[in-house]
């Protein structure tokens, strides 16, 4: 529950109701190391606004994506970017589908795709629980929904999922598929567990599963329950699933003990994994717990490489940076978020080995990545941070991280640095698409120059 992460929950709902690390360094910033290139500006009407989720591969060199408002009703839209046809130049947006709010999603944040072009996503509102609201108005407490191709044209929308914020949870972040075609996710605040924030009481959030059923809806399971403080809350994103169908995810507070780098908040968050047994019931297990110092607020995904490293990003944490200072009346940690990696145990051991990658400083690099997962493309590890910090001009950036030598620890190269104007449409909240030797992502667009965000891509 981190200062960024309250921000943009804040901000949705509102929307919807209307120093480098040890032995690691940066490579010269003088100059931009790539150029942005805007593909398409939203107006905020028809085609939407705030697209502030991930980008999903389509055919002939498509890209699906959400935003999170705009759209016939203002509750947001699904989308489909197209390639220029051959001498348009110009790349064009479809709107395949508008959500209606109420009974229906609102504010989606990401996407993904199963293997015969059906998109599935989640919001942040919707469904139509009153036990959701702000203000006297019913937000819902979000879905979980699938949009497919129809016969003859055009797209069919259905809510496989309404939450109701107990005992199943609220706000989902983003779903998975399994081998087998079952989704899973995380319900980020909800639930029958009780955490607390400035000694507030919440719902710690929860995991849950859907089941495809053969003529009938899909099946919901909830699989685990945050229990408390000492169990963490806010698990946040898209799973990643290894091939045992265990589950791996950050947390954004919470755990055992309660650093003062974290106070207000009960605890700095852990990153967990969660693991089927032959019961049908899920253990969950620390892997790691972060002290603030090495992050905190896991307010983004996790990814793996084939040797079974875990890479992921935290929104807060890391050494003292006074550009990104502790803040206990707003509820935000020291320090402007961190990369990491995690390896997995060896010799026999059960502790898995944590290495920060980079500790953003709000210089170039910006700072408080969110709702975004390190992207693996050509041997290569890259990702988007978000800022805001308007007196620095940093709204994020677009960053690569170069693996340790003989000679150096973790570096840091900046591809790009947003700044809130009309041209680049700043800030990024989405993980990075590689196609083509390029990097493909979206901007919210949430600053004063009046934006509604972009799709853009670079070549780094």
């Amino acid at each position: 529950m981190s200062h960024f992460t309250k921000r943009t929950a804040l901000r949705s709902s509102l929307m919807v109701s209307a120093g480098a690390a040890i032995g690691a360094a940066t490579l010269p910033c003088g100059a931009q190391a790539a150029s942005l290139h805007t593909l398409y500006q939203f107006s905020g009407a028809s085609d939407g606004g705030a697209p502030a989720g991930n980008l999903v591969a389509g055919p002939h060199g498509s890209f699906y994506g959400v935003a999170e408002t705009g759209g016939a009703s203002g509750n947001g839209t699904v989308f489909r970017l197209d390639r220029p046809r051959q001498g348009s130049g110009q790349w064009t947006v479809t709107t395949l589908y508008s959500f209606a709010g109420g009974s229906d999603a609102s504010a989606p944040n990401n996407l993904t795709m199963d293997a015969v072009g059906n998109l599935y996503g989640t919001s942040n509102a919707g469904g139509g629980s009153s036990v959701c609201s702000s203000n006297g108005t019913v937000l819902g407490c979000g879905t979980v929904f699938e949009l497919s191709p129809a016969v003859g044209g055009g797209w069919t929308e259905q809510v496989l999922y309404a939450f109701q914020g107990s005992p199943d949870g609220q706000q989902p972040k983003g779903v998975s598929f399994d081998s087998a075609g079952n989704l899973y996710g995380f319900g980020f605040i909800g639930g029958t567990g009780v955490c607390h924030f400035e000694d507030e009481p919440f719902g710690c959030g929860t995991a849950f599963e859907l089941s495809p059923v053969e003529g009938a809806p899909w099946s919901f399971s909830l699989i685990y329950t945050f229990k408390n403080d000492n169990d963490s809350d806010g698990p946040f994103g898209p799973p990643l699933i290894d091939s045992q169908g265990a589950l791996y995810g950050e947390t954004g507070g919470g755990g055992p003990g309660a650093p003062p780098a974290c106070a207000p908040s009960t605890g700095c968050g852990e990153v967990f994994r969660l693991v089927p047994r032959r019961n049908g019931e899920w253990a969950k297990q620390a892997l790691w717990t972060f002290d603030g110092l090495d992050g905190t607020a896991g307010s983004n995904a996790l990814v793996a490489d084939w040797a079974g490293n875990i890479y992921g990003m935290t929104n807060e944490g890391g050494p003292p940076n006074p550009l990104c200072p502790q803040d206990l009346n707003f509820g935000s940690s020291a320090g402007c978020g961190v990369a990491f990696e995690l390896s997995p145990p060896a010799n026999g051991t059960d502790a898995w080995t944590y290495h920060t990658i980079w500790d953003f400083t709000l210089g170039p690099d910006s700072g408080y990545p969110f709702n975004a997962s390190i992207t693996q493309a050509d041997g290569r590890l890259f990702a988007t941070s978000s800022g805001p910090y308007p007196l620095a001009n940093s709204y994020g950036a677009i960053v690569e991280f170069l693996p340790p030598s003989a000679h150096a620890g973790w570096r840091e190269k900046t591809l790009f640095t947003f700044s809130n104007d009309s041209l680049t449409e700043a800030q990024p909240e989405s993980t990075l698409f590689w196609s083509g030797k390029r990097l493909y992502g979206t901007a919210a667009g949430y600053g004063t120059a009046g934006s509604f965000g972009t799709v853009f891509n670079v070549r780094p």
